[in-house]
């Protein structure tokens, strides 16, 4: 007989593409529309910043090839 396996309480599940960025916890409200989803090139850390002094700060990430930038 052999046992069932047990779920990790710590593992946490993969994301989708379609999967915020930002878990809804952790987003400022005023810019909660900016958070992107993990399929996105482009995620603005908008969300997570509170000051609205603070330049547009983004992860962007490139699929392969060159870049011009």
């Amino acid at each position: 007989m052999t046992a069932a396996a047990q779920p990790d309480p710590f593992r946490l599940p993969l994301p989708t593409p379609a999967t915020p960025v930002v878990p809804a916890h952790l987003v400022v409200a005023e810019h909660a529309h900016l958070n992107a989803n993990y399929g996105a090139l482009i995620w603005p850390m908008a969300p997570l910043i509170e000051d609205p002094s603070q330049g547009q700060r983004r992860c962007v990430w490139l699929t392969g090839g060159s870049s011009s930038r």
